[in-house]
C-alpha cells in the first residue's frame, strides 16, 4: 500500500480565513453598536413614553404621576459605555439610578427605566425592537 504525501507550497487559505474572521468581528461590532444605540434611545424614551416601560411606575407620594425628571440628570446620564464584537454595555453614572430601577427597602418604589424585569429578562417589546434593529444592521453590513 502506497502512502500519499501532500505538500503545501503556498498557503492561500489562512489569509482568507483571517480576513473573514476580521470581517465577521467588524460586522458583529456594527450590529451590536446599532442595538446599543437603539436600546439607549428606548431607555431615554421610557422617561416620557409609558409604552417603553416594563411596568407602570407608581405615583409619587402626593398622587401625581412620577416622571423621574426633577432635574433630567438621570435621563441625560444614560450612555452606551462600550461595544466590542461580543457585547455592548449601557449604563449611568448617577448614584441614585439603582434606587429608581430596583426600589429600596426604605420605601422608594421600583420605577424601572431600563426595560428589564427584576429577574433580568428584557421586555418583549424591547426585545422585538432590538431584533429588528439587529436584522437591519446585519443586512446593511452584507450590502457593503
Amino acid at each position: 500500500m502506497q502512502k500519499a504525501k501532500i505538500t503545501i507550497v503556498s498557503d492561500t487559505i489562512t489569509p482568507t480565513l483571517k480576513q473573514l474572521r476580521a470581517e465577521a468581528n467588524t460586522t458583529s461590532k456594527k450590529v451590536l453598536t446599532g442595538m446599543a444605540i437603539a436600546l439607549n434611545s428606548w431607555i431615554v424614551q421610557s422617561f416620557t413614553d409609558e409604552s417603553k416601560r416594563i411596568e407602570p411606575w407608581k405615583n409619587k407620594k402626593d398622587g401625581t404621576p412620577s416622571t423621574l425628571q426633577k432635574s433630567t440628570k438621570l435621563r441625560q446620564s444614560i450612555r452606551v459605555r462600550s461595544v466590542t464584537e461580543k457585547e455592548a454595555e449601557l449604563g449611568t453614572d448617577t448614584k441614585y439610578a439603582p434606587y429608581h430601577q430596583f426600589g429600596t427597602r426604605r420605601g422608594l418604589p421600583r420605577r424601572p427605566f431600563f426595560p428589564f424585569s427584576k429577574e433580568g429578562k428584557i421586555s418583549q417589546s424591547a426585545e422585538q425592537h432590538l431584533e429588528k434593529v439587529a436584522q437591519a444592521a446585519f443586512k446593511k453590513c452584507l450590502k457593503k
